[in-house]
């Protein structure tokens, strides 16, 4: 029988878990897909919900004949993917016949191309001459940072699911200005205002990001960021400190062109201003689209991985938080209201066990916290420092490594009801392995809830108290005291 170890005031014993398994399977070929009896056009055209807007565009462009015959190869964008880039019906009408023709044909390839057999080292190169990158991670494939998500084997040749577009504007400040949103918030008006004001300042902004040699990966806050941080008009960003907005623009661009394949989430970029940007990435299975985060601020889509000139914007609907250039046990140190959650980490590592101190002050490991606040401790009957550090070495540390998970675990990347393994494990005793046991993420959005095991109900996470960034992982605090 397990041995149990009690704390004040219902801290409960610690439950066995079972371990969960994952499989993996084969990502298909497309030609190891039977061949349909219908072209590549007629797929297109028979389905209005997916494809009714790229269809649109193929008939104006006059190529309606050439994907009903020859061999192609054809990367289809959802009607989602183009509303995401600002390609709707009425700009493929207003667009002149030849970039229209381009537009389309950058998402073809003449001839067969199987995309698995691919190294993802040499870019194909579509008929109106975009070179196309393919990608593979893991199970997940992409074409110019965006997802592959299915396969249709034609008479004439392969239709890819794509959920991004293949198109290009000369620079990414000309993307941006012919970027046509499906409704106000989601267009970059205001960034454009930000840019031409901010070059009247240090940094001359229009001519960094209007030159198509240059290769910049711009995180884009859209006119509905804009005004959630605090910019309510277009006259407001004019009337700003170019500096200040300088400053804002620095923080969200990042030298190269980096596309989603790209992020590493267990390293940091370097943006313009010197800070770092941490990534996460989400994809739950093979045929959805992936989404990026930085620094919690979600990117995916169409709106996502779009090409100007060398360079790539990735549109955001709010700033990137500001960054805190302290690592987790600094950021731990500096709040009045975490002092117990301190004394706790400096008493175990006294104790020859883990060294707290050290790991969350390394600054090439990564963990997210859930630091109790003196208001949690306090209600568990510790109510000053002394009572916390004589809480039983085992039991203290036991208490810590529950609010312990490895790496950056945004609650954004994490599916409601699901269980996180904490850096706390036991031993199974039916068949004697270790096991790590879980919190649970109850809610991520737009209340982000979590639960102990033996809690009897989810506890929340204040936004200002969530996700805190810090140079080696993510800082929550809470109010109450998790259990397992």
């Amino acid at each position: 029988m397990k041995k149990i170890i009690k704390i004040k005031k219902g801290f409960l014993p610690f439950i066995l878990i079972g371990i969960l398994t994952t499989a993996s399977c084969k990502k298909q070929s497309a030609f190891d897909y039977p061949p349909s009896e219908v072209s590549i056009y007629d797929i297109i055209a028979a389905d209005n919900i997916t494809f009714s807007t790229f269809q649109y565009a193929i008939k104006v462009a006059g190529l309606t004949s050439m994907l009903r015959s020859g061999d192609y190869t054809v990367f289809a964008p959802t009607n989602t993917a183009l509303s995401g880039a600002g390609i709707t019906g009425a700009s493929i009408y207003a667009m002149d016949k030849d970039s229209l023709i381009t537009m389309v044909e950058d998402h073809i390839v003449k001839g067969k191309v199987d995309i698995q057999s691919l190294d993802g080292k040499s870019p194909i190169t579509s008929m109106g001459g975009l070179p196309l990158l393919i990608q593979k991670v893991g199970n997940a494939t992409y074409v110019n940072g965006g997802d592959v998500t299915n396969t249709y084997a034609a008479t004439n040749g392969t239709l890819y699911l794509i959920d991004n577009t293949l198109s290009i504007q000369p620079s990414i400040l000309q993307r941006l200005k012919s970027y046509v949103g499906s409704n106000s918030n989601s267009r970059f008006t205001f960034l454009v205002a930000a840019i031409t004001r901010a070059s009247q300042g240090t940094t001359n902004f229009i001519s960094m990001l209007d030159d198509s040699t240059q290769a910049y990966t711009l995180f884009a806050p859209n006119d509905g960021a804009f005004i959630d941080g605090g910019y309510k008009t277009i006259a407001a960003v004019e009337s700003a400190n170019p500096d200040t907005l300088g400053k804002l623009l620095l923080y969200h661009i990042i030298k190269g062109r980096n596309l989603m394949p790209d992020f590493d989430t267990t390293q940091p970029m370097q943006a313009l201003s010197g800070d770092h940007i941490y990534f996460n990435k989400v994809k739950t299975n093979t045929w959805s689209t992936t989404v990026g985060y930085a620094e919690g601020i979600n990117f995916y889509g169409g709106s996502a991985n779009m090409y100007g000139g060398a360079g790539v914007i990735h549109g955001i609907p709010r700033f990137l938080p500001k960054p805190i250039n302290m690592t987790t046990l600094q950021r731990i140190q500096s709040d009045t209201s975490l002092s117990l959650f301190n004394t706790a980490l400096v008493a175990a590592a006294k104790s020859g066990g883990i060294n707290f101190i050290k790991m969350l002050s390394d600054p090439d490991s990564s963990f997210t916290v859930f630091a109790i606040s003196n208001k949690a401790f306090r209600a568990a009957g510790y109510t000053n420092d002394s009572l916390v550090a004589a809480i039983p070495s085992q039991l203290l540390v036991n208490m810590l490594e529950y609010h312990i998970i490895r790496g950056r675990i945004n609650n954004i990347d994490v599916q409601p009801n699901t269980g996180v393994n904490t850096i706390l494990t036991t031993i199974n005793t039916q068949n004697n392995q270790y096991v790590n046991e879980q919190i649970m993420f109850v809610t991520v959005a737009p209340n982000f809830t979590v639960q102990g095991t033996s809690n009897d109900k989810s506890i929340v996470v204040a936004k200002q108290n969530a996700n805190i960034v810090t140079t080696n992982g993510l800082l929550n605090i809470i109010d109450v005291i998790l259990t397992p």
